[in-house]
């Protein structure tokens, strides 16, 4: 009869983890009547016993690829800043603080981005109808047609095409993807302003919309990374449809911060 090998002993093991897993911890604990040092045994196996199944390995290799892809993003941009710094054209970070025309020259960063950003917008941007001061007659119907909502191809809110309407230039038609478009909407509204008026609202805001607007992109594009945090995306998406949208309606001249009402001298 073959001797049996004796039972190792247990080994001790102190381990410190972040405070919220500790909290989950000691909550799962709480909820299953035993030490939280033995409810973290057990989990442990628990964990240890799904990896030895198939599933398990197809976690684990699927897990080592995303670490690997996420390593080589890494190292392409590793890389283009070396370039950059080398002799191209400097970008300062972030994206949304780059050289306006380094922004808008990457078309297909907008191209991605932008048809998320103007889902979360939904599908009911509209321009104000125009008033009128004639009251119709007794039984007469007001026949003003609703105006057209300002939308994209798919029939979301088509947002920078609404507030920056594109310009028939004498090179061309300007949209707001032309870093002269400041300019042209400038000399635009100078002709067609009446009483002499020569204050270009649209001009004076593109910029400041398009980098605001750049920032929303920024945020939808880092949490649509390999590994991001689904709460992070929906953190995100919350800001964007909350104050990032509040924000621009003060850059506009919608709305107003409250600001100090009272000089201090």
């Amino acid at each position: 009869m073959a001797p049996t090998r004796p039972e190792q002993p247990p080994r001790r093991y102190k381990l410190t983890v972040p405070a919220p897993i500790a909290d989950r911890l000691d909550a799962y604990a709480l909820a299953s009547h035993q030490p939280a040092a033995r409810a973290a045994a057990g989990l442990m196996l628990a964990a240890l016993d799904r990896i030895d199944t198939p599933e398990g390995a197809e976690l684990l290799e699927a897990r080592r690829q995303v670490q690997e892809l996420t390593g080589r993003v890494e190292a392409l941009r590793r890389q283009l800043a070396e370039r950059a710094g080398a002799g191209a054209v400097q970008q300062p970070e972030p994206r949304w603080e780059w050289p306006l025309a380094v922004l808008l020259a990457d078309a297909e960063w907008w191209d991605r981005w932008l048809p998320r950003l103007y889902e979360l917008l939904g599908r009911h941007l509209a321009p104000q109808a125009a008033s009128s001061s004639r009251r119709p007659a007794y039984g007469e119907r007001e026949r003003t047609p609703a105006p057209e909502p300002m939308v994209d191809e798919r029939g979301y809110a088509d947002l920078l095409g609404f507030l920056f309407p594109a310009i028939r230039d004498p090179q061309g038609t300007l949209t707001w993807r032309s870093p002269s478009y400041a300019a042209a909407a400038a000399i635009a509204d100078a002709a067609g302003a009446e009483s002499g008026a020569t204050t270009s609202t649209r001009a004076q805001v593109w910029e400041p919309v398009i980098r605001h607007v750049a920032e929303a992109l920024g945020a939808l594009e880092s949490t649509g990374e390999p590994g991001a945090d689904a709460y992070l995306r929906l953190r995100a998406e919350a800001e964007i449809t909350g104050p990032w949208a509040r924000t621009l309606r003060h850059l506009v001249g919608e709305e107003q911060p409250e600001l100090p009402r009272r000089r201090l001298a």
